[in-house]
C-alpha cells in the first residue's frame, strides 16, 4: 500500500479506516481514496475536487430498475466489443467516481489497485 508523503509515521503503515477523514486539511485524490479508506459494501465513497463524498446506498426500487438496465445494457455492450460494470471504480484525473453502471472499451481485470477494481480513464 503506497503512502502519502504526508502521513506522519511511515514505518507505521495505516490499515484502512474511516478514521482517517478527518485527518487531512489537504485535499483528497483518487490515490490517496484508494490507498487509506476500506472497500465497503455500504455507502459510496467518492472524491469530486478534493473532496470525499459519501453516499447512501440505493433503495430497494431504484436497486430493481438498475438490475433491469445493466442486464439489458451488457447484452447490448458485449455484441459491440464494450464490458459493462456494476459500482467500478472510476479514476478520472484527480477525482474518484463510483458510477451504477459503467460501459468501458477494454476489459478492467488486470488493473492496478490491489485487488480494487480500477478503471483509469481521462
Amino acid at each position: 500500500m503506497a503512502l502519502p508523503a504526508f502521513v506522519s509515521d511511515p514505518q507505521s503503515p495505516r490499515e484502512p479506516s474511516f478514521d482517517v477523514l478527518g485527518d487531512f486539511d489537504e485535499p483528497w485524490t483518487a490515490q490517496l481514496a484508494l490507498d487509506l479508506l476500506p472497500e465497503t459494501n455500504g455507502p459510496k465513497v467518492e472524491v469530486l475536487s478534493g473532496s470525499v463524498i459519501v453516499t447512501p446506498h440505493a433503495g430497494f426500487d431504484r436497486q430493481t430498475i438498475e438490475l433491469d438496465l445493466a442486464y439489458l445494457l451488457k447484452q447490448a455492450a458485449r455484441r459491440a466489443n464494450l464490458w459493462l460494470y456494476h459500482e467500478v471504480n472510476i479514476v478520472s484525473g484527480e477525482d474518484l467516481f463510483i458510477p451504477d453502471i459503467a460501459v468501458l472499451r477494454s476489459c478492467g481485470s488486470g488493473r492496478p489497485g490491489a485487488g480494487v477494481g480500477v478503471a483509469r480513464v481521462g
